[in-house]
C-alpha cells in the first residue's frame, strides 16, 4: 500500500508541475490593468494610487482546477519618477498550492518631452507546497501521509525594463529570476521536487486617443517564453472609454480567446469581468475559465495636482509682482510730490524777493510746467507708439526661442500639448501670434503671445491688453 500510495503522490506532484509548468507564474486576463504584476518597471504609471483585487477560476467543473486570488497596491512616492507597487496572491493548481508576496520599485526616466525609460526590481517571498487535502488515498491512516507537505519558502526576484515613446511603448520582464528549487517531501519512502523556471515576457501596446483622454483603443501583444515550455503569445486590443466602460478580446495562442468587459462606477472604482473560451486540444474537457476584478483609485491624480500648483504659483507670483509695482508707483509718485514741494518754496521765496505776487508767480510756473509736461508726454506716447509696435513685432511668438529664458506673455497653460496646441490655434484664428513651449520642471505647456528680456516690457504688453488687441486673460510666465 506504502509503495502504490508513493507513486500516486509523485504522479500527482508530476502531473501538477506539468499542467501549470507554462504558468509557473499566475495567469490573468485583466492585466491590461495591472501590468506591474509582471513588470515591475510600469510600477506607478498610472497617475494614481490604486487597490486592485483579483480573482481567476480556470477550467470550470475540472477537479483540482488552477484557481487564483490576488491583491495588488500601486502608486508613485512624491513625483511621477519613482513609481511602487505591492502584490500578493494565492494559487492554486491540483495538489499543488503557492502563495507569495512581493515589493516592486520602479525608477522613470524622461528622456524627452513625452519619451520615458522605466526600470523596475521586484523582491518578495513565495511559498510553494503540497494540499495534502487533495491528496485521495484509499487509507487515511496511510504512514506516508504523515511526512510534511507545509512546502517551503524561497525568497525570488523579478526585474524589468520598459521604454515608452509617445503612444508606444514596449517592455521586457524576467519573473522568478533566480529559479530556485523547492522540496515538498524528504521521507526515505518519498522524494518530491519541485523546480521555479525563470521566465521571460515582452510586452507591446499603443494608444490610438480617438478621444483625447476620454476614448483610447489600445492594441497589444505580450509573449510569454520559458526554458522547455512552448511560447505563448496573447494578441489582442482594449478599447477604454474612460468615464464609462471598456470592452477588450484577445487570442491566446494554443489555449483560449478571451474576451473583457467592465464598467467604470465612478472616476475611482472599476470593475472588470473576463470570460476564456479554451481552444486547445482538451478544449471540450476544460470548459471555460472566468475572471472578476475589483479597482479602487484614491488619492489626487498627480498630473491634474501638477497642473492645479501650478496655476497656483502663478497667480501667487503675479499678485507679488503687481504688489511690488505698486510700491514702486507710490515711492515714485511720493519723489514727485516732494520735488514739486520743493519747487514750490523755491518760486514762492523768488517772488517775495522779486516783490511779487506769490500766488501769481505760482500760478504761472504751475502752467508753464503743466504745458511742460503735457509736450512731454505727448512726446512720449508718440516715441511709445512707435517703439511699441516694433518691439512687439521682434518679441512675437514666431519670431524668438520658444522655452529660452525670459519673461513670456502667456494666455494659457495645460497638462496636454493638444489642448495647448488647440488654443494657440484659437488665438492665431484671431489674427495674432501665438506658440507653445513645455517647461520641463513641470511638464506643463504654455500658449504664450510674446516673449521680453524684461518684466517691464512684458507687464507693459499684458497690462495694455496687447494694445487693446486681444480680450482674454494673460500673465507672466518667467523661465529663468
Amino acid at each position: 500500500m506504502k509503495r502504490i500510495l508513493s507513486i500516486s503522490i509523485t504522479c500527482l506532484l508530476v502531473g501538477a508541475a506539468l499542467s501549470v509548468r507554462g504558468q509557473q507564474i499566475p495567469l490573468y486576463s485583466n492585466y491590461f490593468f495591472t501590468p506591474y504584476i509582471y513588470n515591475p518597471a510600469q510600477s506607478g504609471t498610472s497617475g494614481s494610487t490604486e487597490l486592485s483585487a483579483i480573482y481567476r477560476r480556470q477550467w470550470q467543473g475540472v477537479q483540482g482546477a488552477p484557481q487564483t486570488a490576488a491583491l495588488a497596491l500601486n502608486g508613485n512616492i512624491g513625483s511621477d519618477k519613482i513609481g511602487y507597487s505591492v502584490y500578493g496572491f494565492n494559487d492554486e493548481a491540483g495538489v499543488l498550492q503557492t502563495y507569495g508576496f512581493y515589493g516592486a520599485y520602479a525608477y522613470h526616466v524622461q528622456l524627452s518631452e513625452n519619451n520615458f525609460l522605466s526600470f523596475g526590481l521586484a523582491g518578495g517571498f513565495m511559498n510553494s507546497g503540497l494540499n495534502n487535502a487533495a491528496i485521495n488515498a484509499s487509507s487515511a491512516a496511510d504512514p506516508i501521509l504523515s511526512g510534511d507537505f507545509t512546502g517551503r519558502g524561497l525568497f525570488d526576484i523579478n526585474t524589468g525594463i520598459n521604454l515608452r515613446l509617445g503612444k508606444f511603448q514596449i517592455g521586457a520582464a524576467v519573473p522568478q529570476l533566480l529559479g530556485s528549487p523547492v522540496r515538498f517531501v524528504n521521507q526515505p519512502e518519498l522524494e518530491a521536487q519541485y523546480n521555479t523556471i525563470r521566465h521571460f515576457m515582452f510586452n507591446t501596446q499603443y494608444d490610438f486617443e480617438i478621444t483625447p483622454d476620454r476614448v483610447v483603443l489600445s492594441p497589444m501583444v505580450m509573449v510569454r517564453a520559458a526554458e522547455n515550455v512552448p511560447i505563448m503569445v496573447d494578441a489582442g486590443a482594449m478599447l477604454n472609454l474612460k468615464n464609462l466602460f471598456f470592452v477588450g478580446a484577445m487570442y491566446r495562442s494554443n489555449y483560449a480567446v478571451t474576451g473583457n468587459i467592465g464598467y467604470h462606477l465612478n472616476d475611482r472604482l472599476t470593475v472588470g469581468y473576463a470570460y476564456d473560451f479554451s481552444i486547445n486540444q482538451y478544449s471540450a474537457n476544460l470548459g471555460t475559465s472566468q475572471e472578476i476584478m475589483l479597482t479602487w483609485r484614491f488619492g489626487g491624480d498627480s498630473r491634474v495636482e501638477r497642473l492645479e500648483s501650478e496655476v497656483k504659483r502663478m497667480r501667487q507670483m503675479d499678485r507679488r509682482r503687481k504688489d511690488d509695482m505698486d510700491q514702486t508707483i507710490e515711492e515714485k509718485m511720493e519723489e514727485i510730490k516732494d520735488e514739486l514741494r520743493r519747487e514750490y518754496e523755491e518760486a514762492r521765496k523768488k517772488a517775495e524777493e522779486e516783490g511779487q505776487s506769490l500766488d501769481q508767480s505760482a500760478e504761472e510756473r504751475r502752467r508753464r510746467q503743466e504745458e511742460e509736461r503735457r509736450q512731454q508726454q505727448a512726446a512720449q506716447r508718440d516715441q511709445e507708439t512707435r517703439s511699441t509696435g516694433s518691439d512687439l513685432d521682434a518679441a512675437s511668438a514666431s519670431k524668438v526661442q520658444a522655452g529660452s529664458k525670459g519673461y513670456y506673455v502667456t494666455a494659457g497653460v495645460f497638462g496636454s500639448e493638444a489642448n495647448a496646441n488647440r488654443k494657440a490655434q484659437s488665438v492665431k484664428d484671431k489674427g495674432m501670434d501665438a506658440g507653445v513651449f513645455r517647461d520641463p520642471s513641470n511638464n506643463m505647456f504654455y500658449v504664450f503671445l510674446f516673449k521680453f528680456n524684461s518684466y517691464q516690457e512684458a507687464q507693459q504688453a499684458r497690462a495694455s491688453k496687447v494694445n487693446g488687441r486681444y480680450d482674454g486673460d494673460l500673465w507672466i510666465k518667467v523661465v529663468e
